[in-house]
């Protein structure tokens, strides 16, 4: 059987010896991928996105081939704070570059985990109408491999430092697509406004953009009907 060796800094090579120090992966030939000696996992915690990670430090955890299940004590997470864990695969005791898998996420001001949000609604934007009303409508698309939102949250105030949590209208989600929502405010106001995706435990979605200011103008006419007339 012919094992060819990949070695970090070195070309290919046949050999049944290669250097340990070296070696970074291996491919052996006629046998699966799931026949090589993979022994395990090397898990790194990273704050922020996949840039926080530091692969030259130490590792925070080493998981063993088989094992599913990993608990971690001890590990500090500020409350507030968005965190990206990573693991990285250990071939024949030597971790390779390649990232099995990562997954992110938040722990809230309480230093709870929060849950995996939803994805964000696209495409949001506003119309003024007659009346004080402003009609808002976005799109929303679930993420691939993600679950349904519950409903969609909107939000307006007379700033943009919108915060979610109460809600000033919800609208139901029945599927993806183009929603539209539409509100009675006072006239002669400028409003900020906003629209989140919320799941079924109440978790939200990111923010939408912030549009404003919009004035809501009661003394705009309302809108004017087009009639069609044959001239002769």
């Amino acid at each position: 059987m012919t094992t060819v060796w990949i070695t970090a800094g070195l070309g290919v090579q046949d050999t049944s010896t290669p250097e340990p120090e070296d070696l970074s992966a291996f491919i052996t030939a006629g046998v699966g991928a799931s026949e090589l000696p993979h022994t395990g996992y090397r898990l790194y915690i990273g704050l922020g996105g996949l840039e926080g990670v530091d692969f030259d430090a130490e590792p925070d955890a080493v998981i063993p081939a088989g094992q599913s299940v990993n608990k971690f004590l001890g590990c500090d997470f500020e409350a507030s704070s968005r965190y990206v864990l990573v693991l990285r695969p250990v071939i024949n005791g030597l971790e390779t570059p390649d990232i099995s898998c990562r997954f992110e996420f938040e722990i809230d001001a309480n230093g709870q985990w929060l849950g995996v949000r939803p994805g964000a609604v696209e495409a949001f934007d506003t119309e003024t109408l007659s009346s004080g009303q402003v009609r808002l409508f976005w799109t929303y698309r679930t993420p691939d491999g993600a679950a349904t939102p519950e409903d969609f949250c909107v939000y307006h105030a007379s700033n943009p430092q919108i915060s979610p949590g109460s809600p000033q209208a919800v609208v139901s989600y029945e599927q993806d697509g183009v929603y539209s929502c539409t509100l009675s405010l006072i006239g002669g106001q400028t409003y900020f406004f906003a629209v989140t995706a919320r799941d079924a435990c109440g978790v939200e979605s990111h923010l939408s953009q912030i549009i404003g200011p919009v004035l809501a103008d009661a003394s705009i006419p309302l809108q004017p009907q087009v009639v069609l007339t044959t001239i002769y």
